[in-house]
């Protein structure tokens, strides 16, 4: 399986090729962990909200956001290229992340 470029070197190769901004289909670290839980959950058939709630109870948020925590941050680090620990999540967000990412 092949890993994705840390931020810094997508950013570098962008600047060299003349572009600004992050190249089109790379997202940052925390939107790459939020595609790869959406993308469990739609399959599993779980609505926005409950996708939400689940997950903030496992972080240990509320019904308005959570934050990654230390744990969370460390399991996916390898998989995401970066640790996501500390990044806030807010339900609104959450939900425009939701409704772009479309599940074939």
């Amino acid at each position: 399986m092949r890993h994705p470029e840390p931020a810094d070197q997508v950013a570098e190769a962008a600047r060299t090729l003349g572009k600004r901004g992050r190249p089109a289909g790379s997202f940052k670290p925390l939107g790459r962990w939020l595609r790869l839980q959406i993308t469990k959950y739609k399959r599993q058939g779980e609505t926005c909200i409950n996708t939400f709630r689940a997950l903030s109870l496992v972080e240990g948020g509320g019904d308005d956001g959570f934050v990654i925590s230390d744990e969370t941050g460390e399991a996916w680090e390898y998989e995401i290229g970066a640790n996501i620990a500390g990044k806030p999540v807010s339900y609104e967000a959450f939900r425009k992340f939701w409704r772009r990412l479309k599940i074939f």
